[in-house]
């Protein structure tokens, strides 16, 4: 216990030499240390596989603006935002263990006014049912349409995979020992990740652009785009479950 202690308390301390020059390490930190490294105290230093993770912030780096413009088609100027922004929505937490700025937040609030505006659109057609509120047809939002869009990531995943977004996402897929389940969108965790870049579009164009054109992309790029939901829906290209096993 002794020994332990005595790696600790450098690794908490700012003054150490040790902590300065081996542990704080911008492709060290937040990294698990073994137990290992207690015997030695220079296993502590970590070796991160830094020519992967340069290649992989190059290619999004040259391809994010050119995958948002595949994304929102025709509304190039209306949708517009800044790189670094588009950067960070295309970067989960799960990358170099959240080091960079990363998407959680953005797509949080993004799935959000999703649903909120999925409702809004839901209830907005004129009814004389007793159901009926203000004379809108609020039964609606229970039909399998509307349930499946608030509660499934399956339509946001589909959207990004037919605007080919998935292939510059910065993201760590989980670790799989079956090898059957390697290529497994759900066991790998691309399905969440790349339901997560599209809510986090959503996101992002609501707090840097304001909610009204928020409604206006919902509506014209995630529902009715080239790439949006009902546009995959009519041409039979939806995923559906059984593709995302």
């Amino acid at each position: 216990m002794n020994r332990i202690r005595a790696v600790v308390r450098p690794l908490s301390s700012s003054s150490s030499g040790l902590f300065q020059q081996r542990i704080y390490q911008p492709l060290a930190r937040r990294t698990v240390v073994y137990l290992d490294g207690f015997e030695n105290p220079g296993k502590l230093t970590v070796k991160s596989d830094a020519p992967d993770y340069v290649q992989r912030e190059t290619l999004l780096n040259d391809s994010v603006e050119e995958a948002w413009k595949r994304l929102i088609g025709e509304h190039n100027q209306k949708f517009a935002l800044p790189k670094e922004l588009l950067t960070q929505v295309f970067t989960h937490k799960s990358y170099r263990h959240g080091i960079l700025p990363y998407n959680d937040r953005l797509a949080y609030f993004g799935k959000t006014f999703f649903t909120a505006q999925v409702c809004m659109i839901g209830s907005s057609y004129p009814s004389n049912e007793p159901g009926s509120v203000a004379g809108r047809d609020v039964n609606a939002l229970l039909s399998t349409t509307v349930q499946s869009l608030i509660k499934s990531r399956l339509a946001a995943f589909s959207v990004a995979k037919d605007a080919d977004l998935l292939q510059i996402m910065l993201w760590q897929p989980s670790f799989i020992n079956d090898p059957e389940k390697m290529s497994s969108p759900r066991a790998t965790g691309l399905y969440e990740v790349g339901s997560h870049v599209l809510y986090a579009s959503i996101g992002a164009v609501a707090l840097h652009l304001g909610a009204a054109v928020a409604e206006q992309f919902v509506d014209n790029v995630i529902l009715g785009g080239p790439h949006g939901i009902m546009t995959l829906t009519n041409n039979g290209r939806l995923l559906r479950y059984k593709d995302v096993q």
